[in-house]
């Protein structure tokens, strides 16, 4: 019974530890895409525009990041093992935000790309994401 409840216990702490983690990590290291995408912001080549539209879409996944920190991360276990990235969480989304907020990606693109999947459930789940990301530059919108 030890043994089970120590194997659940290993594999929940595991399986918490990467996913808060990878979200975490999506937020902070995307401070690094927004001082790359103003520095490529107006290149007219091609391949400029490519690698702008990457960081963008990195940007826009780093608010889908916080997002799903704040309302399904397991916020005791980050305290304890991921405290350097919260450090700097508050920080970096307000960043973020205030960049998405000066450089909005056309939503029109963005419900585009929702549109894309053949699930109703994924597109829902797709604009629902979409909603979230715009009210959460939004609000820190308005602390910058």
């Amino acid at each position: 019974m030890v043994l089970v409840a120590f194997s659940g216990g290993v594999y929940y702490g595991f399986h918490a530890g990467v996913e808060n983690y990878s979200h975490l990590e999506k937020v902070l290291s995307s401070n690094i895409d927004v001082l790359r995408a103003k520095d490529l912001k107006g290149g007219s080549e091609k391949e400029l525009k490519y690698i702008y539209w990457e960081y963008e879409m990195s940007i826009s996944e780093a608010i889908d990041s916080y997002n799903w920190y704040r309302s399904s991360g397991d916020h005791l276990f980050s305290k304890v093992f991921l405290s350097s990235h919260l450090d700097h969480l508050e920080k970096s989304i307000e960043n973020i935000a205030s960049y998405r907020s000066l450089n909005p990606v056309e939503s029109e693109t963005e419900s585009l790309l929702c549109k894309l999947p053949e699930s109703e459930t994924d597109k829902e789940y797709c604009l629902k994401r979409l909603e979230e990301r715009q009210e959460t530059v939004r609000k820190y919108e308005k602390k910058s």
